[in-house]
């Protein structure tokens, strides 16, 4: 895997952001997180990561409000970051990619992004 690949995290629970980020990173990833729904569209606009993992539910702005200002100028790689159970068509009809569920295990969710990353 090429180490340049970039992941923005997204989900308003700092140690969801941590574990993340480490399971990620050891992975050979370049990760950005936020807790901020607003922030992440800025990060996409400045830092263009390679795919993004979105929190669905959020205090601040929710995930779907995120990906639907995403999708009005970016057509990244969005995957949802969720413990709601949503179908493979609602996920497409939303806009994403896929799905992460939560909870999740850290070599699953690695996978789940690489395929995203090479179906992109």
């Amino acid at each position: 895997m090429n180490s340049t690949r970039r992941v923005l995290v997204v989900d308003d629970e700092p140690r969801i952001l941590r574990l993340v980020r480490t399971s990620l990173s050891l992975a050979g990833y370049d990760v950005l997180t936020t807790t901020s729904g607003e922030e992440a569209i800025n990060l996409v606009q400045s830092e263009v990561p390679d795919v993004v993992l979105l929190d669905v539910v959020m205090d601040s702005v929710d995930g779907l409000t995120v990906l639907k200002k995403l999708r009005s100028f970016s057509q990244i790689p969005v995957l949802l970051f969720t413990a709601r159970t949503y179908s493979a068509d609602q996920v497409r009809d939303l806009g994403a990619n896929g799905i992460v569920s939560k909870p999740f295990h850290p070599d699953e969710l690695v996978k789940t992004i690489e395929a995203v990353m090479r179906a992109g």
